[in-house]
């Protein structure tokens, strides 16, 4: 919940070329909250994923080259999701290379396998 709230502060800047670090910063906290935490978190970034390749925002774009912004835009939110996906990649390979999985009760005490 902690990661969505701080993805949905980075994403109210508007979108632009030129910032980067907004859309890094929005991924990789929407795949924490997503692979760490509530899996359904990842469906909040759809949103943030329309308006990353949808909204013109800060950029002023001719329309002769409408197509370059479009997939500059799109290369900048791949980029990012793979950088993202090294979340999963290290949560998935803990879980391998130590080979036990956490269980929590109800009560809230941890029980290793």
């Amino acid at each position: 919940m902690y990661f969505v709230t701080l993805a949905a502060s980075f994403s109210v800047k508007p979108p632009s070329l030129s910032s980067p670090m907004r859309t890094l910063s929005t991924v990789v906290c929407f795949a924490i909250a997503g692979v760490v935490g509530w899996p359904f978190a990842l469906l909040l970034a759809v949103p943030f994923v329309l308006e990353e390749i949808s909204v013109w925002g800060g950029d002023h774009v001719q329309p002769k080259a409408q197509l370059s912004w479009l997939m500059g835009r799109w290369k900048r939110l791949l980029l990012c999701s793979l950088i993202a996906s090294l979340v999963f990649v290290s949560k998935t390979s803990d879980a391998a290379l130590f080979s036990f999985s956490t269980h929590y009760t109800w009560s809230g005490t941890c029980r290793l396998d």
